[in-house]
């Protein structure tokens, strides 16, 4: 199996890669020519963080079902509902497979975090060991409908909506910009189930609504059908279309990034949860409500889940108007003016979420969405 960038490859550990500095300063001196890399120590012991992978590791196991019924409303309208369900295991997993345990005691007399990893004894100068894994696992679960008219008087529209679920016990490696999601690493390595929830991605509501409408304007029509040819031609023939979406937000998993446990490195902490994340005066700049959450003890984990708390919805209305331009036979120009939010409607990111910051827990500062944007286009076909 391939791995998930350089970072993660088992060549970049000692003896086949290691980096070494040396520092010049007013103290030391300059360098010089004729030592050229004499100074350089190689690296010939494992140390700080390296790469492993684990023997287990195997591609991961996929089952799909689903069902559908679908009835003809008329003759040119159908609908169609069905469930859809997904469960997946063995997806790859980053894990840090050196992770500190819990000290004796009161937490304020534990030995230093770096003597506490399992692997101290043996490897002392290895720190976090970054292993791939297989130890995920997510499932789906989803009602799906639609309506769709095909072409009646030169409109036709396709109406989708889906109630669904998704969850998962692990973000995985390629990231999720735009969300406030758990990161990578599990909290607690040993306890990979306490990051079992909704996943990064999951939106419980989303609907869509795309349609398309050839202006009854110009020959064939009422209005225009005495056109000359060249007025048709211009006026004639135009057609409009767009695509509305809408959503409800992403999961927010809110963290406490000064660290209570005492164990962990690479996954986000996560506090007590004591209430509902959400304010009654909801709104951009107060989107999360602090006293919710509370720090967990020193030497513990907290209780919250993740996606305890949900983003802003997500709002987008695309449209486009084109008219096409016949040049005999089967070449002929398209003329389209496109709008990318067209009601430039701002949709907002998700809000800071940690409650080691409270001047900012909760404020919403970025959007989703780009500005109004729009494009004027001609294409030749020939």
């Amino acid at each position: 199996m391939e791995g998930t960038g350089a970072n993660l490859r088992l060549p970049l550990n000692p003896p086949f890669f290691f980096e070494s500095a040396v520092n010049y300063d007013a103290t030391t001196g300059a360098g010089t020519l004729a030592t050229g890399f004499a100074e350089l120590r190689p690296l010939d012991k494992p140390s700080g963080q390296v790469r492993a992978w684990d023997p287990n590791l195997r591609p991961q196991f996929t089952q799909q079902w689903n069902v559908f019924a679908e009835y003809l409303l008329t003759p040119s309208t159908s609908a169609n509902v069905g469930f859809v369900g997904h469960d997946a295991t063995h997806l790859v997993t980053p894990v840090d497979a050196n992770q500190s345990l819990p000290g004796v005691g009161d937490p304020s007399t534990w030995a230093p975090l770096q003597t506490r990893r399992p692997l101290y004894a043996t490897a002392p100068l290895i720190t976090n060991i970054s292993t791939t894994a297989a130890r995920g696992h997510s499932d789906y679960r989803a009602l799906q409908a639609s309506v769709r008219q095909r072409s009646v008087k030169d409109f036709e529209y396709l109406a989708s909506y889906t109630l669904s679920r998704t969850r998962s016990n692990n973000l995985g490696y390629y990231g999720s910009a735009g969300v406030a999601a758990e990161g990578a690493y599990w909290m607690n390595t040993y306890e990979p189930e306490w990051n079992y929830g909704p996943a990064f991605f999951d939106a419980r509501h989303n609907f869509v609504y795309s349609a398309t409408y050839e202006l009854p304007i110009g020959q064939g029509h009422q209005i225009g059908g005495d056109w000359s040819p060249l007025m048709n031609s211009v006026l004639g023939g135009w057609r409009v279309s767009g695509i509305f979406q809408a959503r409800t937000g992403f999961p927010i998993t809110i963290i406490d990034g000064s660290a209570p446990s005492l164990q962990g490195q690479r996954g986000n902490e996560r506090p007590n949860c004591v209430g509902n994340p959400a304010p009654s005066d909801q709104n951009i700049d107060h989107w999360l409500d602090i006293t919710a959450f509370s720090r967990a003890p020193r030497g513990t984990w907290g209780n919250c889940g993740v996606g305890v708390a949900r983003a802003p919805g997500y709002k987008n209305l695309d449209a486009s108007l084109s008219k096409r331009f016949s040049t005999g036979g089967d070449r002929y120009f398209e003329f389209r003016a496109e709008a990318f939010n067209l009601t430039n409607t701002p949709s907002f990111g998700p809000p800071a979420r940690d409650i080691n910051a409270p001047n900012t827990f909760g404020t919403i500062t970025t959007t989703t969405s780009t500005a109004r944007t729009v494009e004027l286009v001609l294409k030749v076909f020939f």
